[in-house]
């Protein structure tokens, strides 16, 4: 497997399958089994492995159905700082992140080479929206 075809000396014979992995599309090669997973098995498993749907008709809230509720006045007694200590925010979120989108109005834009645990496998408390982030693959020169 390579990042560009033509980088590893491979014949032609013994190519299993030759194709470009797309964006917001995943990939799964079973060292068990031997074999490649594509994106529509890898999806379709998850999402058949319990009832969802059941699940949501019998949980969900509509926010229409839900009744008003009165605002309450905002505390004067807790800082900025609170806040974002209390919501997980942390210096770097504030200044890598944060300051640059609200300088530009444009999400702040980083390097490859993270170190930090996925949020699922962390020892620390994460805010919600990292759950849901993916680590993406980006092309490299030469290829690899």
């Amino acid at each position: 497997m390579a990042s560009e075809a033509g980088v590893l000396p491979v014949p032609e014979e013994r190519i299993v399958k030759k194709w470009r992995l797309q964006p917001g599309r995943m990939l799964l090669i079973d060292l068990e089994k031997g074999r490649i997973v594509s994106d529509e098995e890898i999806k379709s498993e998850i999402a058949t492995r319990h009832p969802y749907k059941s699940w949501l008709a019998n949980t969900q809230l509509i926010l229409e159905d839900l009744k008003p509720v009165e605002p309450r006045a905002l505390r004067r007694d807790v800082s900025l700082l609170d806040r974002q200590q209390a919501f997980g925010y942390t210096q770097e979120d504030t200044k890598l992140l944060m300051s640059p989108m609200a300088t530009t109005g444009q999400e702040a834009v980083g390097s490859m080479g993270t170190d930090t645990p996925i949020s699922a496998m962390s020892d620390r408390s994460k805010l919600l929206y990292t759950y849901f982030k993916q680590n993406f693959a980006q092309v490299t020169n030469p290829p690899i």
